[in-house]
């Protein structure tokens, strides 16, 4: 006999688990009938298009993301292409014509100086001395407080008319949009010699932008990257010595280059791939090892990224439209570039690759004449960008 629970004055039978299982099971299944029903009467209401005023089912209707009101199929795609051109039209207004997509990458084309043309040295295009000879390009950031379309177009006709009087030098300045940025854009080079950087770049197109409420030294959302042509080391031990050159005076680079990021890192194993997922492992990697390729940096933001298949870039520097401090950091690329080249690896076990005795040689190279004034006013306490 089955037992009995006093419920509401009156003794009934107690319910099994089963019964109690079965009738949890109805329940359940009367709930989710209830449900499906509101659900299908709510689908099958008649409503209007906001745009049109058909009527239509509302299951069947489109939830516009912009409004939140429901449209029929052919409207809400009408009006999304309507939103997106007008966005797209707003896009244009504020990038200008000439600030392009991160993504864009045109086929470079080098600039050198061709010492025997008379009268003047002219800027060239020829291919010819490419192998072997440091090409540099620079990755300048900067933000604008408004109108950057209009300024980037401004600064892109004075950057590219300094070869008007002949097509063929075409490009040498490039503008792009940089997810780091705000309201800003990214100022890109072709590959350059320091010649040309020195004799022919129009420098004045960049020091105009002082006076346009656009920012470099003072935004920390923006940085300066050098990039140099990795052929253009003579074998791996050159660019091992330069890899150990940077890493090995780091207190110098930040001071020389006015900032410390997160996004170019001195610490060795960020470089040298601290741990090796690979692996499972930590990293056997060496600065040689990376000097002959046969390991990168994982992690680009490195103070010298060598992620690169044609170039290597420093990172570590601090931008700046003060021009002077742009020409010496292509100077110090390309000062150190030729010095660790220079020396011997009995001088490098003499300290060779210590910052006094690169500082020293700096001194007495007449070519690197704003590197030697700039190394002087950092390292002279000035707080002059």
């Amino acid at each position: 006999m089955p037992s009995e629970v006093y419920v509401d004055g009156q003794f009934v039978p107690e319910l099994t688990q089963e019964q109690m299982d079965a009738n949890a099971n109805v329940e359940a299944h009367r709930l989710a009938s209830e449900r499906a029903a509101r659900r299908e009467a709510f689908n099958n209401e008649i409503v209007d298009c906001i745009r049109c005023s058909d009527e239509i089912r509302r299951g069947s209707a489109y939830c516009g993301d912009w409004d939140a009101e429901l449209y029929c199929e052919s409207c809400y795609y009408e009006v999304a292409d309507e939103i997106e051109a007008e966005q797209e039209e707003e896009r244009c207004r504020d990038m200008g014509e000439h600030i392009r997509y991160y993504s864009y990458r045109p086929n470079s084309i080098f600039r050198d100086v061709d010492w025997g043309v008379e009268p003047n040295a002219v800027p060239t295009t020829s291919r010819t001395a490419q192998q072997g000879r440091l090409y540099m390009g620079f990755e300048l950031e900067v933000e604008c407080e408004h109108s950057r379309g209009s300024i980037a177009d401004s600064l892109y006709e004075k950057a590219n008319g300094w070869g008007a009087r002949d097509a063929r030098y075409g490009e040498l300045v490039y503008l792009k949009e940089d997810g780091s940025l705000s309201n800003g854009f990214e100022i890109v080079t072709h590959p350059c010699s320091l010649d040309f950087y020195q004799e022919f770049f129009p420098w004045a197109a960049i020091e105009a932008l002082r006076e346009q409420d656009v920012t470099a030294w003072n935004s920390r959302s923006c940085g300066l990257h050098v990039h140099m042509s990795r052929d253009s080391f003579v074998d791996e031990r050159h660019l091992w010595k330069f890899i150990v050159f940077v890493y090995k005076n780091p207190t110098e680079m930040i001071k020389f280059a006015g900032r410390n990021s997160s996004y170019a890192r001195f610490e060795r194993g960020n470089l040298l791939n601290f741990y090796d997922y690979d692996q499972n492992r930590f990293s056997s990697a060496t600065y040689m090892s990376h000097a002959k390729g046969k390991t990168r940096n994982d992690d680009r933001y490195t103070a010298v990224n060598l992620q690169p298949v044609h170039t290597i870039e420093l990172r570590f520097f601090r931008p700046s439209l003060r021009t002077k401090t742009v020409r010496a950091a292509l100077e110090f690329c390309a000062a150190v570039h030729e010095y660790t080249n220079s020396v011997s690896t009995k001088e490098v076990l003499g300290g060779a690759l210590k910052w006094p005795r690169f500082r020293a040689w700096v001194a007495g190279q007449a070519k690197y004449k704003v590197l030697d004034e700039r190394i002087a006013e950092r390292f002279d306490e000035s707080d002059d960008y």
